[in-house]
C-alpha cells in the first residue's frame, strides 16, 4: 500500500499551487524547506514522457525527488541515441540516497505507455538499495499531461486531458 494519497484531475496545475518546476529529461531532489507551504513540485508534457517520484517512507521527513523522463531515459530502444547532458534514473537515485542516506524509499512511475520488458530501463534492481516499486506506467487511469507532488500532504496529482 502506497504511503501517499494519489488522485487524478482534468485539466492543467492551478497557478497558485506551483513551486518548484521539473525540467523535461531532469529532475530535482526536494526537502520540506525548499517548497513553500503547501506548493508542488511539479512538471508538464508526458506525451513519451515517464514521471516518477520518490520520496522517503519515513514519517514527516519530507524528502524526495521528482524526475521528468524522456522516452530515451526509460526504454533500451530509444536510448541508442545519446541523451546528452541527462542523467540515467539509477544516477538521479544515487545522488538522492547520498543526500539521505539513511532513507527508505517508495518509488511511483506515471506514463502513458510502457517499453516491452526487454527495452525497460526502469528496475529497481538496478537501484543501489531495496525499494518499494509501484509502476502505474501504461495504465490508462494515469496518463498524465502534468503532474504535481505536494509533501505537506504526501498528496501526488496527475493532470490528464480535459
Amino acid at each position: 500500500m502506497p504511503t501517499i494519497e494519489e488522485k487524478t484531475a482534468k485539466g492543467g496545475i492551478p497557478t497558485e499551487d506551483k513551486g518548484i518546476e521539473v525540467p523535461i529529461g531532469g529532475y530535482k531532489i526536494f526537502e520540506p524547506q525548499s517548497l513553500q507551504f503547501n506548493k508542488a513540485i511539479w512538471s508538464t508534457g508526458f506525451d513519451e514522457c515517464v514521471a516518477v517520484l520518490v520520496h522517503s517512507k519515513k514519517t514527516h521527513t519530507g524528502y524526495g525527488m521528482l524526475c521528468h523522463l524522456l522516452r530515451k531515459q526509460q526504454d533500451k530502444e530509444a536510448n541508442n541515441i545519446q541523451v546528452k547532458d541527462k542523467k540515467s534514473f539509477p544516477e538521479m537515485f544515487e545522488e538522492l540516497d547520498a543526500q539521505y542516506p539513511d532513507g527508505e524509499w517508495d518509488v511511483h512511475l506515471y506514463g502513458q505507455g510502457k517499453p516491452m520488458p526487454n527495452n525497460d530501463i526502469l528496475k529497481p534492481e538496478l537501484l543501489c538499495k531495496s525499494v518499494n516499486w509501484y509502476d502505474n506506467r501504461g495504465n490508462s487511469a494515469w496518463d498524465p499531461q502534468e503532474v504535481a507532488y505536494k509533501p505537506c500532504d504526501r498528496t501526488m496529482t496527475i493532470y490528464t486531458k480535459s
